[in-house]
């Protein structure tokens, strides 16, 4: 609130109506979520040619996801998300995975960048799995499917993360 800020002289007033020729007021996107699809479909059709990707859609449980947060960091924070998930979804389809992203403070001073980029994947990579194998009861020939990947390559994946079958055999609906 910039005249909040030139009541508190944190701010320069001339400054203020130098650049106030013409103010624009614009609601924070939590307040106008029936732009995220709009917004979303724009982020896809320019990011994924950008990024060297197929085309990519969010699915119908994405887009939910994507309209139930609060958005603290608006617009900017909005596409941001979209292009993590175009870079981190291996199939045509983003799921609500693509946006679970809590995966803590990267240990900057004690890494390389590509260490710490590994090990963002690789939790990236397990949470992924994960959702896989509890959609899909365990079957890994379908989740595999989904993955778009080789069913030997889905398995040396689960080894790869600890990931055992029997977690997700005998869930229940």
């Amino acid at each position: 609130d910039l005249k909040k800020a030139i009541a508190e002289n944190t701010f320069r007033s001339d400054l203020f109506y130098r650049l106030s020729v013409f103010p624009l007021t614009t609601p924070p996107l939590r307040e106008r979520k029936e732009d995220i699809p709009l917004l979303v479909g724009h982020f896809l059709k320019y990011y994924c040619p950008k990024l060297g990707t197929k085309e990519k859609s969010l699915s119908r449980e994405a887009m939910q996801k994507l309209q139930a947060y609060e958005w603290p960091g608006n617009i900017r924070e909005l596409e941001n998300r979209i292009c993590q998930a175009i870079l981190l979804s291996p199939g045509e389809t983003i799921t609500p995975a693509a946006f679970e992203f809590d995966v803590g403070p990267i240990p900057i001073a004690d890494q390389t960048y590509a260490e710490a980029k590994r090990e963002a994947l690789d939790i990236v990579e397990m949470r992924y799995l994960r959702e896989l194998l509890f959609k899909t009861k365990g079957v890994i020939s379908k989740a595999a499917e989904i993955a778009g990947l080789h069913r030997n390559t889905f398995w040396r994946l689960m080894r790869k993360h600890g990931i055992r079958v029997e977690e997700f055999q005998n869930q229940r609906p």
